[in-house]
């Protein structure tokens, strides 16, 4: 029983750094975005 426990653990901590590692490189991904519109913003203020 108490292995048991230990696995499920080790589990829900796997779970929770990837979950961790998700969320980080959607925020990171999210301000590149941010980055190209504002660059394609600034592109299109230029043409007008």
């Amino acid at each position: 029983m108490r292995h048991s426990l230990i696995y499920l653990w080790a589990a829900v901590g796997v779970v929770w750094v990837g979950t961790l590692v998700y969320v980080l490189s959607l925020i990171r991904r999210q301000a590149q975005v941010h980055k190209q519109l504002e660059q394609l913003r600034r592109m299109l203020e230029g043409q007008s």
